[in-house]
């Protein structure tokens, strides 16, 4: 899908800043939450990163990817939450139901849709240690 190839590139580019400013050699590992309302595999993601990072800081790096739960807004009772009933997208992709379940009315996206770097493995320049951090993006 366009949007994951987008948000991989994006993701490229952001670790890649982010390493030149902080004097990183190579990343080794990229742990990602990704929105469980991004109609995505890990697969997707993974083929992604792969191509993407050809040439760059992350070029070999490891991902993991980890469902990130979503929520909703109901437009008509106010319901913040999840769907109760999970619906088969495509192969490999179920979703909770946007129906609220209170209700049955009509509701958006509050949280689920997004990509997030939670954790980043690498090693500085001039240094044989691997070290970890915590990355808030």
């Amino acid at each position: 899908m366009a949007y994951e190839y987008n948000a991989m590139s994006k993701m490229i580019e952001i670790l890649s800043e982010w390493a030149r400013k902080d004097d990183v050699e190579r990343i080794l590992e990229v742990h990602l939450e990704v929105g469980e309302y991004l109609l995505t595999t890990p697969k997707n993601i993974r083929s992604n990163f792969k191509l993407l990072s050809k040439n760059t800081v992350a070029e070999g790096a490891k991902v993991y990817v980890r469902k990130r739960r979503g929520a909703m807004a109901c437009l008509n009772c106010g319901y913040i939450g999840r769907g109760k009933k999970a619906l088969n997208i495509r192969k490999g992709i179920k979703v909770p139901s946007l129906t609220c379940p209170r209700c049955g009315g009509t509701t958006k996206i509050v949280q689920g849709r997004e990509y997030v770097i939670s954790r980043i493995k690498f090693k500085r320049k001039g240094s044989d240690l691997a070290e970890e951090a915590l990355y808030d993006s």
